[in-house]
C-alpha cells in the first residue's frame, strides 16, 4: 500500500505546479503535454525500466526545455 503522507506531499507539489503552469501564459493543452512527457520520464527512471540512453534523455529534455519557451 502507498504511504498516504507521502502521497499527501506528492499531491500538494504537483498540485502547486499544476497552478503555476496554468499561469505561465502557456497554451494549457502544451503545458500538460510537456508535463506528462516530464512525468513520463521520472516514472520509467523511478521504477528502473528507463531504456534510453543519457544522451537520448538529454536531447528530449532539451526539446523540451525548447518547446516550453515556445508560447
Amino acid at each position: 500500500m502507498a504511504n498516504p503522507k507521502l502521497l499527501d506531499t506528492y499531491r500538494k507539489c504537483y498540485s502547486d505546479f499544476e497552478q503555476f503552469y496554468r499561469n505561465d501564459g502557456l497554451a494549457l493543452s502544451k503545458s500538460m503535454l510537456l508535463n506528462c512527457a516530464i512525468d513520463g520520464l521520472w516514472m520509467a527512471k523511478s521504477i528502473g525500466v528507463q531504456s534510453h540512453s543519457k544522451e537520448e534523455i538529454n536531447q528530449l529534455l532539451e526539446e523540451i526545455i525548447r518547446s516550453s519557451s515556445e508560447k
